[in-house]
């Protein structure tokens, strides 16, 4: 998604990944997705089924996104967080991904 500073590309995408009411704000009406066995409402799933969906689907890249890691992290510590939240294979599969990412 691309425009101009101040025309909401964060907003919208904060709304679809459930993160607006975060900052204070709400969102509402229907956002069709596939993925979810058929086309959910993005907006409606719970938190369960959008896990299973967000991320590898739908993902925020900010603008600067060396200022969101976090510091006391190394790496891997960030691969292995959206790994467990999103696969439900275990820490051997993560470490053969890393590893042949690596390569």
């Amino acid at each position: 998604m691309v425009g101009t500073s101040g025309a909401g590309k964060t907003t919208l995408v904060m709304a679809l990944l459930g993160l607006l009411a975060w900052r204070g704000g709400t969102a509402s009406g229907e956002v069709l997705i596939n993925g979810c066995n058929g086309e959910c409402n993005l907006l409606t799933m719970s938190a369960r089924q959008a896990r299973r969906v967000l991320g590898k689907t739908i993902a925020l890249v900010p603008q600067s996104p060396w200022q969101r890691l976090q510091r006391g992290y190394i790496a891997a510590g960030h691969f292995e967080e959206a790994w467990r939240a999103h696969e439900s294979s275990g820490q051997k599969a993560l470490d053969a991904r890393l590893v042949a990412a690596d390569e």
